[in-house]
């Protein structure tokens, strides 16, 4: 998953690097009154919508963990950057750029839990929040395309992170004598680290250009000091705190827009277009519609708190791969509004499942006298649907490129079959021990996430005949709604959930035109949403009255849905 953004922007520069090697080949003599050599000298100022996924992971000094440690923590980010290039000869551009994002982002996992075949120890719950990241970078590119305009180029230097890091210790025993030991630790922090990236940006009018980015930055080590909690051996022990070492990283995809200011006379041999030129504007209506194969994997993970951030029980589905199919088009108007979306559906065809448990009643147990249980499922299949509708305005537009801002809705159903059941943490006399076979149905979860969708769009032609392309959306409300059944229960037993947050959703596509209409292309797409205000209750779990509903009770869930697609197009009407 941390690999997405790096295997698809790897994809989308290789194929640029390659075209722009082709598009430098010389096909015939030059034309004596050629247009005029674009210049990329001067200072810019900009800014940016992103998505990204990072890693917080945090060391064990208690002993090796039986689960979790690492946090993962998707992140919608909105920022500025600024900078200066040099154009040191007609093929070659360095500088120095600055930017700053703030992010929207969490996450959590459990940690510190050692296994209980080690020594019966109360883990934590581990919360990860970065707010605010930035970085001061080189670069370095080569100029191609037509008139110079597109830039392919690399950068590197200083990157920092502001973030808030928390660990509450998980349910324990139901004993108030434990819950006065788990005092919850915190750390808020700024870390500098690196970044290395690439990108590519193309200047749409002498003004404006367009960019499409991959950062990946890595921070350096902060000291933290672990909650103090408890173990069972026949009766309750103190863990006294001790200290953990926090570590992050964190890889972000940028889509931004450029204006460069003024002119620099250091080249003046190089012919210049006027810096307001005005561009070619691109006529009447068109409709462009085709249809995609995504193949993805996913994450969906959701916490029943027994009071908030004390988890109770955690159950994570991951590594749901899928194969899903979708029709799509886009409507653009004379008056620069267009209409954009897509549906689809497919299937999970394979993944896992482990469900955690804290606060075992001990007696139940006495064997093993331990306060924690996971259990493994596999495999996890089951149907899934999508789809976005979104209505927005091109403030940039001209005969090869376009960019501009929309409102949207995304809804995104999934239903999560888990089959058999391994007990990995108390083996002997757990609650699948003796194991399930994987034909067995054990849990099954149907989720539904509906999202208000605000992002930027943008798409040039950037080569002769290669367009790059994408969009990146901020979800500024999320509605949740989810229902768990647990098959196997003495009695029917299932958990209803529901919730609000937030999310993020990106894709970038290289599309190479085999006609002036006719388009295929290939692309990434990453998807996260995750509850900040949820609820849950349970029907069954109270064996003595079985058909009563509990009170709710707080909820976290969050999903992740990530992968590659191919694509085909048609358009009708005018422009590219």
């Amino acid at each position: 998953m941390r690999n997405l953004f790096a295997v698809g922007l790897s994809l989308l520069v290789l194929e640029a690097v390659g075209a722009a090697k082709a598009a430098d080949i010389p096909v015939k003599a030059p034309i004596a009154n050629a247009m005029p050599v674009w210049s990329w000298t001067g200072f810019y100022v900009g800014g940016h919508l992103g998505a990204g996924v990072g890693s917080t992971t945090v060391s064990n000094p208690y002993g090796p963990s039986a689960f979790g440690d690492a946090v993962t923590t998707p992140a919608a980010l909105l920022g500025l950057q600024a900078g200066y290039n040099w154009q040191i000869s007609p093929q070659a551009v360095v500088g120095l750029e600055a930017d700053t994002s703030f992010l929207d982002s969490s996450g959590s996992n459990t940690c510190l839990q050692i296994s209980p075949l080690v020594v019966n120890q109360v883990g934590s719950n581990c919360n990860s929040s970065p707010r605010w990241t930035g970085t001061l970078t080189g670069r370095w590119g080569l100029i191609t395309g037509a008139q110079g305009r597109t830039l392919v180029y690399g950068k590197g230097g200083l990157a920092w992170m502001h973030g808030d890091v928390s660990m509450d210790p998980n349910n324990q025993f139901y004993n108030s004598a434990a819950q006065v030991l788990a005092v919850p630790t915190s750390l808020s922090t700024t870390r500098w680290g690196w970044t290395i990236g690439a990108g590519v940006e193309h200047a749409m009018t002498p003004a404006w250009s367009l960019k499409a980015e991959y950062d990946y930055s890595r921070f350096g080590n902060s000291n933290m000091t672990t909650p103090a909690t408890s173990f069972m051996a026949g009766s309750l022990f103190p863990v006294p705190p001790a200290t953990s070492s926090v570590t992050q990283d964190v890889h972000v995809l940028k889509l931004g827009v450029n204006y460069h200011m003024g002119e620099s006379e250091s080249f003046g041999a190089l012919p210049v277009m006027p810096r307001k030129a005005a561009p070619v504007v691109a006529s009447g209506w068109a409709v462009d519609t085709g249809a995609r194969y995504w193949y993805s994997s996913g994450k969906f993970q959701w916490d029943n708190f027994a009071s908030p951030n004390v988890a109770q029980s955690r159950l994570t589905y991951d590594n749901l791969t899928a194969s899903s199919g979708e029709i799509f088009a886009r409507i653009d108007t004379p008056v620069n509004l267009f209409v954009k979306g897509f549906i689809g559906g497919g299937r999970i065809n394979s993944g896992k499942m482990n469900d955690e448990d804290w606060g075992m009643d001990a007696p139940a147990n006495a064997s093993v006298n331990t306060a924690y249980t996971n259990t493994l499922s596999n495999p996890v299949n089951g149907p899934i649907s999508y789809g976005t509708i979104d209505v927005g305005y091109d403030f940039l537009k001209g005969a090869d490129y376009k960019a501009g801002a929309f409102l949207g809705y995304n809804r995104v159903h999934e239903v999560m079959n888990a089959w058999g059941c391994t007990q990995l943490a108390l083996p002997a006399s757990g609650i699948c021990a003796p194991s399930f076979p994987s034909t067995v149905l054990t849990i099954t979860e149907t989720t539904t996430w509906q999202s208000l969708r605000v992002g930027l769009s943008g798409e040039s032609v950037f080569w002769n005949r290669i367009k790059l392309g994408g969009d990146i959306a901020y979800l500024p409300y999320v509605r949740f709604d989810g229902l768990d059944n647990h098959w196997l229960r003495d009695v029917p037993t299932w958990f209803t959930q529901w919730g609000t947050g937030r999310g993020v959703q990106a894709e970038l596509i290289a599309s190479y035109l085999v006609t002036d209409n006719f388009t295929v292309g290939v692309g990434g797409r990453y998807w996260a949403m995750w509850t900040t205000n949820g609820e849950f209750n349970c029907t069954g779990c109270n064996k003595a009255a079985p058909t009563v509903t509990s009170e709710a009770s707080p909820f976290k869930g969050n999903a992740e849905r990530y992968g590659m697609f191919v694509q085909a197009s048609y358009k009708f009407g005018a422009g590219h």
